[in-house]
């Protein structure tokens, strides 16, 4: 399902700090506007993943208030896809909710 994973205690900097984002789109040969993050933590996944330039997704399975500076919330991780495929028409996530 997945190319490769990396794990964030394999990072030199800790999340959310934009270092540890940045390394990762790096080991993914990947340009950080290219790379979906998702998580659970709306501040230390999403926030500081789109702070840092990736698509950060906020994996919000309790329907909880979303704080300002998400972007993008989803379910469940199969809502993931859809929704970005939904972005492709429309040049990018913000304003997207799911």
């Amino acid at each position: 399902m997945f190319e490769s994973v990396l794990a964030i205690g394999t990072l030199t900097a800790p999340k959310p700090d934009a270092r540890a984002f940045l390394e990762l789109s790096s080991a993914l040969g990947c340009a950080p506007e290219q790379v979906v993050y998702v998580g659970d933590d709306p501040h230390w996944d999403a926030i500081a993943a789109t702070a840092a330039g990736l698509r950060g997704v906020w994996l919000n399975r309790e329907d909880r208030v979303r704080p300002e500076g998400i972007h993008t919330e989803v379910r469940t991780h199969n809502s993931v896809v859809p929704t970005i495929h939904e972005w492709d028409g429309m040049n990018g996530p913000q304003g997207q909710s799911r």
